[in-house]
């Protein structure tokens, strides 16, 4: 299952890339347009209005696409998160943290990313995750940043986790599994979760 989301991520990828691009261009043609229209010449006008929906439609297009990329991450976060409350029920106390990203543990990442994806409609002070974005924010202020409008950080958590390769998505569920019961549960865990 998480091989199969990491490929729609990868996939994702490509196509905001994609539209990226396209916007980029759009927003070219769209000031060369504006630029060489003549004194509001009808066709001039209408050239103009269709190229602006053109952007308008990318631009949707490339949110649809971003929106998708969150969900995606979010569902991989959620499996791994899963496999965490099956070998250790909870966060505090848990046994392996795991590797450090820009402060905060594996464990932690995985933990709290997946609560705040799962959540972010309610981001508020009182949530579990709001310290570990704090933390978070402090080098990348404008991905992590818990203000209105709230979104879902899930993409930018499985990035920065280099969880586009599914290698190291199995290292870190290894990690967070092994010796956290039984060598043999954690194994099958571990192979559940890849």
């Amino acid at each position: 299952m998480a091989l199969g989301l990491i490929h729609m991520l990868s996939d994702n990828d490509l196509r905001i890339d994609e539209f990226v691009e396209r916007l980029d261009r759009q927003r070219q043609d769209l000031a060369l347009a504006e630029r060489v229209t003549i004194d509001g010449q009808p066709e001039e006008i209408e050239r103009v209005r269709r190229q602006k929906e053109k952007l308008e439609g990318t631009e949707q297009a490339l949110k649809a696409f971003n929106y998708t990329a969150n969900i995606l991450a979010g569902s991989l976060l959620q499996i791994a998160k899963q496999g965490m409350s099956i070998a250790c029920g909870r966060i505090k106390g848990y046994p392996n943290k795991g590797r450090d990203i820009q402060g905060v543990s594996l464990c932690d990442l995985v933990w709290q990313g997946r609560n705040q994806a799962m959540h972010y409609e309610t981001t508020d002070g009182a949530n579990t995750w709001t310290g570990v974005f704090s933390t978070l924010a402090v080098t990348n202020p404008s991905v992590f940043l818990q203000s209105p409008p709230y979104e879902s950080c899930a993409k930018a958590i499985s990035d920065m986790l280099g969880w586009q390769r599914h290698a190291v998505y199995e290292s870190d569920m290894r990690t967070l599994l092994l010796g956290s019961q039984g060598r043999e549960k954690s194994e099958t865990l571990a192979n559940v979760v890849s």
